[in-house]
C-alpha cells in the first residue's frame, strides 16, 4: 500500500517574480513502514513587457529522497530501492516570439 501528497506553493509578483516549491511526499506499507519526502524549487524572473523569462530550478533540494519497495511471496522476500539523481539544478531562459496575449 502506497500514499503519495504532491503540492504547489507559490508566491509571486505579477511580471517581476515568481517563486515555486513542490513539496513531495511518500507514505509506503509493505514488510515494513517508509516515509519518503522531498522538496523542489522553482524561480522565475520575468522580462520587462512579457517577452520571456529567466529561471532556476532545484530538484531534491534536501536531498532526502530514496524509494523502498518490499515484496512478499510466498517463497520469497523481495526489496527494491531506488534512488533518484540526487541534487541537481538546471538554469535556463525561454523567449516568447510572438506578440499574442
Amino acid at each position: 500500500m502506497s500514499f503519495t501528497y504532491a503540492d504547489r506553493l507559490a508566491y509571486s509578483i505579477p511580471n517581476v517574480l515568481g517563486v515555486y516549491v513542490y513539496p513531495v511526499a511518500t507514505y509506503t506499507k509493505g514488510l515494513g513502514q517508509e516515509v519518503n519526502w522531498a522538496v523542489n524549487g522553482e524561480i522565475k524572473l520575468f522580462a520587462k513587457g512579457g517577452r520571456g523569462f529567466v529561471w532556476a530550478r532545484a530538484y531534491d533540494i534536501f536531498n532526502s529522497f530514496s524509494y523502498q519497495n518490499n515484496m512478499l511471496g510466498s517463497f520469497y522476500t523481495q526489496s527494491t530501492t531506488f534512488e533518484n539523481l540526487s541534487r541537481y539544478i538546471i538554469f535556463g531562459a525561454t523567449i516568447r516570439f510572438d506578440n499574442m496575449k
